[in-house]
């Protein structure tokens, strides 16, 4: 019997190089272009970008092995942060992990002194994240940030 899956903060660059692993295993599998975001920087600043004291670097360890990833960090304010780049390895997909991250990345932000959390998503090419952002209590809301790609929504939730 597998252990539990357990969901650590980055502290070190081991971690911090995992998740850059992960991240770019999301970047891979999406089937439109980032480069609008200045991806290629973030990938270079993982630590500054979702490091303390403003952000967290989330990933999420079953089995001995880095299967998820999320990034949280301050945008607008500073009680409002955003949910970046969550993602799961396909093959762990469908097993309520996803849920798990999710539930943690709102313990984080809170602790954090957060009040209100955000993301993107694509409604077509990502339905089951879409599933999952409602389930967790986000409310659709009108952009926030530039995304050029159609089908974009954008969600909020109180912390």
């Amino acid at each position: 019997m597998n252990p539990a899956p357990v969901i650590i903060k980055a502290e070190n660059p081991d971690h911090y190089s995992a998740g850059l692993v992960l991240f770019k295993a999301y970047i891979t599998s999406l089937d439109f272009d980032l480069s609008f975001q200045n991806i290629d920087q973030e990938l270079q600043i993982l630590p500054e970008m979702y490091g303390a004291p403003t952000g967290a670097l989330l990933l999420v360890v079953y089995d001995n092995q880095y299967i998820g990833v999320a990034g949280i960090r301050r945008i607008e304010n500073e009680f409002t942060c955003e949910v970046k780049r969550m993602y799961i390895r396909p093959e762990y997909q469908g097993k309520g992990m996803g849920k798990e991250l999710m539930s943690k990345i709102m313990e984080v932000a809170r602790e954090m002194n957060y009040r209100k959390i955000k993301l993107d998503t694509h409604a077509v090419k990502m339905p089951h994240a879409v599933k999952l952002y409602e389930a967790s209590g986000f409310r659709q809301v009108a952009p926030y940030n530039y995304n050029p790609h159609p089908g974009t929504v954008f969600f909020e939730r109180d912390l």
